[in-house]
């Protein structure tokens, strides 16, 4: 049996997968199926935007909103080596030379993510879904013009390149102090909790089991055991109240993955980035795509009569608790950028996750060194609905003995 720990997008495409390639998996949750940060993303299937965390000008870019709590990104001081550790080591990696590696590397894993997302549809997974592109929103038009001439390395990759125009000709719902833009024609968004549904019902009909209320407290490589075939090296996984054993486990617990690997953890550093999730409805106004306001770094949604507000980096801790000035933040941002933007729109649903961040700003898949049976698929940052499926395919293969070349720039060792 093959165990997959975290019922997040990651987890469950990978679940997904090794059912696919003819495995026994079971996949442990402690909540329901996508909750956590799953639930509370933007949805956004984006290949385009798919560049590491860390990279050129981040860093100053940035300081100017390190301590205030209403900001975009917000770091909470505190005196904990293993964070200081993680910053130092994302400070490194914020130069053109690192930014353009993991750049190249994300876009590989990429190269079958529209493609996937098309075969799940075809395997019968059924989840909202529009195809409608995105738009990138700024308050100078300098800055769009920048981030287009930076974007030659779509081409690359088989992506179309960005489309510029009039702000509210690309999108009439902008206000008038937006003054560029440009269209990103491939990228899609879903409606993340229908995605995750149709990924658990899948892994269902296939076979695979799902264990909700299962808090997991760490897994153990096991040495000789009769519960794997011939005697082999298995795992163990510890709960709260069960154990269950098996041939190989998948962590793919976000920003707990750290805590569940256990003695591995060391390997793996991985913080958890809080982000806020602000829905209404009715949409207080009709996007006709997802949009993205570039200066305050909110992510607009559209669906059925709904509309998904997304913004925020906080690094916390494992920290869950909902800052109202973080929400009014993302509000207001909203209002001042969008016309006719209701001034009592409120939301129906406030909602926070913490996405799992690596200081290199790559996500970490493969096997866990010195953890016999062990693999980890977590550290996606905000790319976990674009990364999921292409990171679960992936990680079957590789799991399953097949090559997967492309994993090789996330392998877990890079940290050892």
């Amino acid at each position: 049996m093959q165990v997959v720990v975290g019922g997040g997008v990651v987890g469950l495409s990978t679940a997904y997968f090794l059912l696919r390639a003819g495995a026994d998996v079971t996949v442990l949750t402690e909540r329901e199926p996508g909750e956590g940060a799953s639930a509370v993303n933007a949805g956004w299937i984006a290949p385009s935007l798919s560049g590491p965390v860390p990279g050129p000008g981040v860093l100053s870019g940035s300081l100017r909103w390190l301590l205030r709590a209403d900001s975009p990104f917000y770091v909470r001081p505190r005196l904990d080596p293993g964070f200081l550790r993680w910053l130092l080591a994302f400070r490194a990696h914020c130069n053109a030379r690192a930014y353009a590696a993991g750049l190249d590397a994300i876009a590989e894993l990429n190269r079958r993510t529209l493609g996937l997302y098309d075969e799940l549809r075809a395997d019968g997974l059924s989840f909202d879904e529009h195809r409608t592109g995105l738009v990138m929103a700024y308050r100078h038009a300098r800055d769009a013009d920048h981030d287009i001439a930076e974007s030659g390395w779509l081409g690359r990759y088989g992506l179309p390149e960005p489309v510029p125009g009039r702000p509210r000709d690309l999108e009439p719902a902008l206000g008038d102090d937006i003054q560029g833009a440009y269209f990103l024609p491939v990228d899609r968004h879903v409606d993340p909790g229908t995605l995750t549904a149709a990924l658990a019902d899948a892994i269902r009909r296939r076979g695979g089991r799902i264990l909700t209320g299962t808090r997991v407290l760490r897994v153990e490589p096991d040495r000789a055991t009769s519960s794997v075939p011939a005697g082999g090296t298995g795992v163990t996984v510890i709960g709260e109240k069960d154990r269950w054993p098996a041939e190989a486990v998948v962590v793919a617990a976000g920003a707990w993955t750290p805590a569940v690997l256990g003695a591995s953890r060391r390997h793996i550093p991985i913080i958890g980035g809080k982000g806020y999730a602000l829905d209404f409805a009715p949409a207080p106004v009709a996007l006709r795509q997802a949009l993205y306001l570039h200066d305050n770094r909110v992510a607009g949604s559209p669906y059925d009569g709904r509309l998904r507000l997304s913004g925020t980096m906080e690094l916390t801790g494992l920290d869950m608790s909902v800052s109202k000035r973080r929400v009014t933040a993302i509000a207001r941002a909203a209002a001042r950028s969008l016309r006719d933007w209701p001034p009592d729109a409120t939301p129906f649903r406030v909602s926070a996750g913490l996405r799992p961040l690596t200081p290199d700003g790559l996500p970490v898949i493969g096997a866990v060194p010195g953890a016999p049976g062990v693999w980890v698929a977590s550290g996606h940052s905000m790319l976990g609905v674009t990364l999921g499926p292409s990171t679960g395919e992936a990680l079957a293969s590789a799991m399953t003995g097949r090559p997967a070349g492309v994993l090789r720039p996330f392998d877990p060792r890079r940290f050892s």
